[in-house]
């Protein structure tokens, strides 16, 4: 797999919202360099921003489960937005020049490799101390 260069060549960015717009909301940006922003918008435990840092190898690790998903590949959305009161996130993945954003309406026919991945993000990043959830 395609190592990039961690400090210019690789943003990722995720965005929850609860109960679809009107919900809790936050959002993550993870940089090639690990430096990684939260933005609790309405509802979380911490509204607000704060960071933290992942090792290099953190940030490597999600790079590959984006790639092996295909994510350059994946259609823009699944699911419907209108009128829908559904839990959904929103991933962008930027490598060099390439950039990508998916909207994922949960409960929608999406690769269930989609679902994973946003997981895993809050999971490596630690959201719940931020969010609460």
């Amino acid at each position: 797999m395609k190592t990039y260069n961690k400090k210019m060549d690789i943003i990722i960015k995720m965005e929850r919202q609860m109960r679809g717009n009107e919900g809790p909301n936050y959002s993550l940006t993870i940089s090639g360099d690990g430096n990684v922003i939260y933005e609790g918008r309405r509802g979380m435990k911490i509204n607000g921003e704060s960071t933290t840092v992942l090792d290099e190898r953190t940030v490597q690790e999600l790079v590959n489960d984006f790639m092996n998903l295909y994510f350059f590949d994946l259609e823009d959305k699944y699911g419907e937005t209108k009128g829908s009161n559904l839990d959904m996130a929103t991933l962008s993945l930027k490598l060099g020049e390439r950039k990508k954003t998916v909207l994922h309406i949960h409960g929608s026919r999406a690769p269930s490799g989609l679902l994973r991945l946003e997981d895993t993000i809050d999971k490596v990043t630690n959201s719940k101390q931020w969010t609460g959830l």
